[in-house]
Protein backbone atom coordinates (compact mmCIF):
# COMPACT_ATOMS: atom_id res chain seq x y z
CA UNK A 1 0.00 0.00 0.00
CA UNK A 2 0.86 3.55 -1.06
CA UNK A 3 0.19 6.52 1.13
CA UNK A 4 -0.69 9.42 -1.16
CA UNK A 5 -0.45 12.83 0.74
CA UNK A 6 -1.90 16.31 -0.11
CA UNK A 7 1.44 17.62 1.39
CA UNK A 8 3.43 15.51 -0.91
CA UNK A 9 1.51 17.19 -3.75
CA UNK A 10 2.23 20.95 -3.21
CA UNK A 11 -0.80 22.00 -1.18
CA UNK A 12 -0.01 24.44 1.19
CA UNK A 13 -0.48 23.85 5.09
CA UNK A 14 -2.87 27.11 5.36
CA UNK A 15 -5.04 25.37 3.44
CA UNK A 16 -7.33 23.02 4.55
CA UNK A 17 -6.14 19.55 3.05
CA UNK A 18 -7.94 17.12 1.89
CA UNK A 19 -7.89 13.42 2.69
CA UNK A 20 -5.09 11.31 2.56
CA UNK A 21 -5.74 8.14 0.45
CA UNK A 22 -3.86 4.93 0.16
CA UNK A 23 -3.06 3.33 -3.20
CA UNK A 24 -3.29 -0.88 -3.40
CA UNK A 25 -1.78 -2.72 -5.83
CA UNK A 26 -3.92 -5.95 -6.11
CA UNK A 27 -3.05 -8.27 -8.77
CA UNK A 28 -4.71 -6.39 -12.03
CA UNK A 29 -5.87 -3.03 -10.96
CA UNK A 30 -4.84 -0.31 -8.30
CA UNK A 31 -7.33 0.21 -5.41
CA UNK A 32 -8.23 3.70 -3.98
CA UNK A 33 -8.60 3.62 -0.15
CA UNK A 34 -9.64 6.86 1.60
CA UNK A 35 -7.53 7.53 5.11
CA UNK A 36 -10.59 8.36 7.35
CA UNK A 37 -9.00 10.73 10.38
CA UNK A 38 -9.54 10.34 13.63
CA UNK A 39 -12.67 12.95 13.80
CA UNK A 40 -14.40 11.37 11.45
CA UNK A 41 -14.44 7.61 12.31
CA UNK A 42 -17.86 8.14 14.46
CA UNK A 43 -19.76 8.71 11.10
CA UNK A 44 -18.45 5.50 9.75
CA UNK A 45 -19.76 1.73 10.31
CA UNK A 46 -16.59 0.51 12.05
CA UNK A 47 -17.84 -2.98 10.23
CA UNK A 48 -17.22 -1.13 7.03
CA UNK A 49 -14.19 0.23 7.04
CA UNK A 50 -10.78 -1.58 6.32
CA UNK A 51 -8.32 -1.08 9.24
CA UNK A 52 -3.93 -1.32 8.45
CA UNK A 53 -1.47 -2.98 10.47
CA UNK A 54 -0.24 0.20 11.39
CA UNK A 55 -3.71 1.58 12.54
CA UNK A 56 -5.24 3.41 9.76
CA UNK A 57 -8.94 3.46 9.19
CA UNK A 58 -9.64 3.14 5.89
CA UNK A 59 -12.78 3.80 3.13
CA UNK A 60 -12.37 0.97 1.07
CA UNK A 61 -12.59 1.07 -2.90
CA UNK A 62 -13.39 4.28 -3.37
CA UNK A 63 -12.26 3.82 -7.08
CA UNK A 64 -9.70 1.92 -9.18
CA UNK A 65 -6.84 2.42 -11.73
CA UNK A 66 -5.01 0.38 -14.03
CA UNK A 67 -2.01 1.34 -13.35
CA UNK A 68 -0.33 3.27 -9.76
CA UNK A 69 0.19 6.52 -12.28
CA UNK A 70 -3.63 6.17 -13.52
CA UNK A 71 -4.65 5.39 -9.35
CA UNK A 72 -2.70 8.68 -8.68
CA UNK A 73 -4.22 10.77 -11.31
CA UNK A 74 -7.49 10.23 -9.90
CA UNK A 75 -6.77 10.91 -6.38
CA UNK A 76 -5.49 14.45 -8.08
CA UNK A 77 -8.39 14.76 -9.30
CA UNK A 78 -10.27 14.37 -6.21
CA UNK A 79 -8.31 16.57 -4.37
CA UNK A 80 -8.03 19.27 -6.69
CA UNK A 81 -12.41 19.02 -7.01
CA UNK A 82 -12.28 19.03 -3.60
CA UNK A 83 -10.12 22.51 -3.13
CA UNK A 84 -12.52 24.00 -5.91
CA UNK A 85 -15.35 23.40 -3.54
CA UNK A 86 -13.76 24.74 -0.80
CA UNK A 87 -12.80 28.17 -2.42
CA UNK A 88 -16.51 28.30 -3.63
CA UNK A 89 -17.51 28.00 -0.40
CA UNK A 90 -15.06 29.83 1.41
CA UNK A 91 -14.01 27.11 3.85
CA UNK A 92 -10.23 27.82 3.57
Amino acid sequence: MILLKPSLYGFKKEQSYPADYVVENCENHFFIHRVVPITERFFYNRDKLLITPEGKYLVPNIGRGESFEEAQEIVLSLWRTVMKANERLNLQ
